[in-house]
């Protein structure tokens, strides 16, 4: 991994702060070269062992769309 890959992924971690221990984030290059970072997996964000979300309620109200949510903010980076 490319010290630049290093250094936007720890500036991502950052933002989060101390609510997660490890994790995946995923990364494409664009036609351009330009780095998208997506997907970003914390094991603080995993599913219960029943399969729940712990606190669901807190977290995402009824009418949350995640998926809708990540396409909107995936496209929006695409023009780096």
């Amino acid at each position: 991994v490319t010290d630049d890959v290093k250094e936007d992924i720890a500036r991502i971690l950052r933002v989060i702060g101390d609510d997660s221990d490890a994790g995946s984030i995923e990364l494409l290059y664009d036609e351009t070269g330009c780095k998208v970072y997506f997907d970003l997996n914390l094991l603080s964000t995993l599913p219960l062992v029943d399969g729940s979300i712990g606190n669901d309620t807190g977290v995402w109200p009824d009418e949350y769309n995640p998926w809708s949510e990540l396409s909107e903010a995936i496209i929006g980076k695409l023009a780096c």
